[in-house]
């Protein structure tokens, strides 16, 4: 029996033999990193700076050469004072000493071509007025070759202090020797054109100043704010003088024709139906301007 169950196990450890055993499979450790890394992005890939294929072309510029009569924007300054050239054709600001150095404002239009010396003319406003009532008058005025100051009274405006006439008598003056002064303006040529009480005004600087050729009247008044205009006119003389009122406004519109009877020498009565008062009247009688420009043209030149 020993040897029977030993014959058993020879004979069953020779059928095992012929075949070769499997080994386990080995343990690998991990590892964070991949055994294949991928490959590199290259947008990730730093780059050097290209070099510059040439040097800039452009060549500095330099200012150009100012010219003999350089043109202004709207609102650049025109001298102060009076006595030098204005060389701007479009309209500027400007400023001038009145009476107790009070600085006057105004707007000063050139003529952009007209032959010189050029004709001057003041203008003078209603009253709650400013110089910025006669911009598109003064603007024609300048086209058809006329140097044109509009100015904000004492008290109107940019002019500051109080409204007092008798100063700004005063102001009005200065204001004229600023106009004749500029070295393009003919001082033998000046007229004075005025609304209301700046008519009323405008007589009365003119009646000053005898070298005023002739004064336009917008709407006048016998009596303004006591500023009155029959003494006024017996001064002013033989001079020509244009009077414009509107039927409507009955006392401008009376005031005017006694105006017109006292007057000495020529006169220009110029009478509207509900055209309103002083420089209200431009926009609705779109032939005002013209005939004021024919006037000055006529007395003028």
């Amino acid at each position: 029996m020993k040897y029977t169950l030993l014959l058993l196990a020879f004979l069953l450890a020779g059928c095992l033999g012929t075949t070769s055993p499997t080994p386990l499979p080995t343990a690998v450790p991990p590892t964070d990193t991949p055994s294949t890394l991928p490959e590199p992005d290259p947008t990730d890939a730093p780059t050097e700076a290209s070099e510059p294929t040439a040097e800039p072309t452009v060549a500095p510029t330099t200012p150009p050469e100012p010219t003999a009569e350089p043109t202004a924007t709207d609102g650049a300054p025109y001298p102060a004072g009076g006595g030098g050239v204005a060389p701007y054709p479009a309209p500027g600001p400007v400023s001038f000493s009145g009476k107790n150095n009070l600085t006057i404002f105004g707007t000063l239009y050139l003529p952009a071509d007209a032959p010189k010396p050029w004709p001057g003319v003041l203008l003078l406003h209603m009253l709650g007025g400013g110089k910025g009532e006669w911009e598109e008058p003064a603007t024609r005025l300048a086209e058809a070759g006329y140097a044109v100051l509009a100015i904000d009274m004492r008290g109107h405006g940019e002019t500051n202090d109080n409204i007092n006439w008798t100063d700004a008598g005063t102001d009005h003056q200065q204001a004229i020797n600023y106009l004749a002064g500029l070295g393009d303006v003919d001082p033998d040529r000046i007229g004075i054109m005025g609304g209301s009480i700046g008519a009323n005004m405008a007589l009365r600087a003119g009646a000053t100043r005898e070298g005023i050729r002739t004064v336009v009247l917008l709407s006048p008044g016998l009596d303004y704010a006591g500023v009155t205009t029959e003494s006024a006119l017996s001064t002013y003389g033989d001079r020509p003088i244009m009077i414009v009122a509107s039927s409507e406004d009955t006392y401008a519109a009376e005031s005017s024709e006694t105006l017109a009877d006292q007057a000495q020498g020529e006169v220009n009565l110029v009478m509207y139906d509900g055209a309103g008062h002083g420089t209200r009247m431009f926009p609705r009688e779109e032939g005002l301007i013209t005939s004021i420009i024919e006037w000055f043209d006529t007395h003028m030149n």
